[in-house]
């Protein structure tokens, strides 16, 4: 989790970008099973983490992050927008999208009475603003957990929306889908943009360039990596963006700031 500050008209808003939760099938109460341990301490195995639900006790800690930071920034009539950019879910089925979205915008009970999540609907009313991630594609050969992705993430890509922010500023938020590709690339966190998306997005950004407003362009995939800490799967890096130092340039030429 980071956030970032722009100044618009001599206002500051606040971005609060959260990636890569990967909710389980349910709101675990523990750290998992004994091998995840193993697992995590061993760089060759590492790279299947993130098929590992989180437990309670790292989503509550992600909560009270947030909100801490909501709750000055509201204090202090900061505007603020959470990003959410993918792999809200392990794996893309229906029951993991109810639990991670319950996490987002509402909250877990918890045994002890209390409530993890960010609250984002029920409390702060505030704009939470989402891309899809490869693993919330990988049980899109079921119908129904196809639908739960859709119903999620919906509509057509770029999608945008306009954050106002008091005194005239604005912050322009537009969103990219990058996991085009088959489902054997989907599963080594490999992306790929529709041309025409990346064209229509460009295209928008150009039009509001000398309008004052912050653009920001939110995705999944990386941008930049650095060459010696990419990972790689028998010599085959993963994690990447296909054409990714064009799109980064592309974007940059037409406009974006974030």
């Amino acid at each position: 989790m980071r956030y970032t500050y722009g100044t618009v008209n001599g206002l500051i808003c606040t971005l609060v970008h959260i990636s890569d939760p990967h909710f389980g099938t349910s709101f675990v109460i523990h750290d998992g099973p004994w091998w995840r341990g193993f697992v995590s301490r061993r760089p060759g195995l590492r790279l299947i983490s993130g098929a590992f639900p989180h437990s309670y006790q790292g989503a509550g800690a992600l909560a009270c992050a947030v909100r801490e930071i909501l709750w000055a920034r509201g204090a202090a009539q900061i505007p603020a927008v959470v990003i959410h950019t993918g792999d809200l879910t392990a794996s893309g089925s229906q029951a993991e999208f109810s639990v991670g979205s319950t996490f987002l915008r509402h909250g877990h009970y918890l045994a002890n009475g209390m409530v993890s999540g960010l609250r984002l609907d029920t409390e702060f009313k505030q704009l939470c603003f989402d891309v899809p991630g490869n693993h919330d594609l990988w049980h899109r050969t079921s119908l129904r957990d196809h639908e739960a992705y859709t119903s999620y993430y919906g509509g057509c890509y770029p999608k945008s929306q306009k954050f106002p922010t008091p005194g005239g500023g604005r912050v322009h938020l537009y969103g990219l889908d990058s996991n085009r590709g088959a489902l054997l690339q989907h599963r080594l966190a490999n992306g790929e943009i529709a041309a025409a998306a990346l064209e229509h997005l460009c295209e928008d950004l150009r039009r509001e360039k000398n309008s004052g407003a912050i653009q920001v362009v939110c995705l999944h995939h990386p941008l930049v990596f650095r060459q010696r800490t990419a990972p790689r799967i028998c010599g085959s890096q993963i994690l990447t963006l296909r054409r990714r130092e064009a799109i980064a340039k592309l974007l940059s030429d037409a406009g974006v700031h974030v």
